[in-house]
């Protein structure tokens, strides 16, 4: 991999998805942390990947994982040209040795600053490994490059990934993607409609196993042309929910075991996968942990993974939560949100329904908690593992029960058990459903308790506050919030 850069910024010319945008709490938090946000182009030649086992059809989602994507060579020494976004401290003297390097999702490639890494003077980036995914009647090549392209063709012109040719795959027939498009919903995961939309989101990855392997080397060999100029990178780290697993989980499975660097150590120290499909590899020389919305844990195969210490495995499950996990930890400006609708706008077509199509619950208010800390502690623990050796706490899964509805043990308030335990089901102000109704099956509801409730429970609205004040400090012990982050967590206390 050859890297040139930054890429000069211009009035007229910036790159997609940046958090430099003034107005937004992301270029605030930038500023305060003293953090630098560039762009750079990465080029050389990849392998193109494809299923590993050969078949006529994929009848259903649930038999997408038995193709193995990712995991079969189908063409060597393609040539390709993508870019790097990197967000770093301005003084590389204050870089901590841990990279957060991701590969973008399909339709979302912007940068992401959170607090945990910016504090810790960790960096960050993403480099895009898609060439765009075929969307709608008219099979319109959207997201990855193609969408870099239709952005700024001045600045992106240049930029190209092979991508895997629909023969490669057995339901991208011409016209198959669009016939299935009047009906796919994001709603029905186990359907044939989304059995053939998975292969086509895989498709457009196929050269990002290795894109993500010559990064990952790039940064622990030091290279002095890198996005960190030399700077010394310690560890490595990996991480992506939903639609941002499409790669990173055939990636973990396929391809971490044989990338390990000349001398040994791993290309990435440590992955965290959420909400999306589970790899059954232990990467190696590396932590893996698996956190699961409740919404997802209602649809989990059994038996559930057993954490281990060697390898280094954790599975989590987080009740009361839908596929989002958690409402914005940072208030969201007017900008930021107009910014972030006008980037799903700008590639994905109406009308999907599920995930651009979400009709409302008239029942249920949007879940408006915060969980964010429980991520950032989950960080904070791994690097733990990773550096003094101590191993990173355990929690029970969910509570199965065979006769429920979901298969979830519910608690007297309709609440579920088990998990990481929060205190919004340890000190619950309402009933919690993962998915708001069948059209939205992204967003989690909630039905607060009506001021009687609140009464016979707590005593006054003011009691409540003060026993899920407590309770978020409760969580401090455990090591499942760090003390930093209560006050942020205590806000969804009122």
């Amino acid at each position: 991999m050859h890297v040139t850069g930054p890429i000069p910024v211009t009035a007229t010319s910036q790159p997609f998805g940046a958090s430099m945008v003034e107005g937004t709490h992301a270029a605030a938090m930038l500023e305060e942390y003293d953090y630098v946000e560039e762009e750079y182009f990465a080029s050389g030649t990849c392998n193109v990947y494809g299923p590993g086992v050969k078949v006529e059809t994929v009848k259903t989602g649930e038999a997408f994982a038995s193709i193995k994507p990712f995991s079969q060579v189908m063409r060597s020494g393609v040539p390709y040209r993508t870019r790097i976004l990197v967000i770093r401290p301005r003084d590389l003297a204050k870089f901590s040795g841990n990279v957060h390097a991701i590969a973008f999702h399909n339709v979302g490639a912007g940068s992401s600053v959170e607090r945990h890494i910016l504090r810790n003077g960790d960096a960050w980036m993403g480099i895009e490994a898609s060439n765009g995914t075929k969307f709608g009647p008219q099979e319109t090549l959207s997201g990855g490059v193609a969408q870099l392209h239709k952005f700024d063709m001045a600045r992106y012109g240049e930029l190209s990934l092979p991508g895997g040719l629909p023969e490669d795959w057995p339901d991208l027939t011409p016209g198959n993607l669009g016939r299935i498009a009047t009906t796919l919903n994001f709603a029905d995961q186990n359907s044939y409609p989304m059995a053939v939309f998975l292969q086509e989101i895989h498709r457009g990855y196929a050269q990002g196993p290795d894109l993500l392997s010559q990064l990952a080397h790039l940064l622990k060999e030091g290279s002095p042309s890198g996005p960190l100029r030399g700077a010394k990178v310690r560890r490595t780290f990996n991480s992506g929910a939903s639609g941002g697993t499409t790669l990173l989980t055939p990636y973990i499975q396929h391809h971490h075991d044989r990338a390990m660097l000349p001398d040994g150590r791993p290309p990435f120290d440590g992955y965290l996968v959420m909400v999306g499909n589970q790899p059954s590899n232990r990467p190696k020389k590396a932590v893996l942990v698996f956190l699961n919305s409740e919404a997802e844990a209602a649809g989990a195969a059994l038996p559930l993974p057993k954490n281990t210490d060697e390898p280094r495995f954790r599975y989590y499950e987080l009740p009361s939560t839908g596929h989002g996990m958690s409402t914005p930890a940072e208030q969201l400006s007017d900008t930021e949100r107009a910014t972030q609708a006008g980037k799903m706008a700008a590639v994905l077509p109406a009308g999907i329904v599920g995930l651009t199509d979400r009709g409302q619950s008239n029942e249920y208010e949007v879940y408006d908690k915060v969980n964010a800390p429980i991520i950032w502690g989950i960080w904070a623990n791994m690097y733990a593992w990773l550096e003094t050796g101590v191993p990173m706490p355990v929690a029970p899964p969910i509570t199965r029960d065979a006769s429920a509805p979901d298969g979830l043990a519910r608690d007297e308030h309709g609440n579920a058990k088990g998990g990481i335990r929060t205190p919004w089901v340890e000190v619950p102000e309402a009933r919690y459903v993962s998915r708001i109704s069948v059209q939205n099956p992204l967003t989690a509801g909630m039905k607060r308790f009506d001021a009687a409730k609140i009464d016979a429970l707590y005593g006054s609205r003011e009691g409540y506050v003060e026993r899920c004040r407590a309770a978020v400090d409760a969580m401090v012990p455990g090591r499942w919030i760090q003390a930093r982050d209560t006050a942020l967590m205590k806000q969804s206390c009122k």
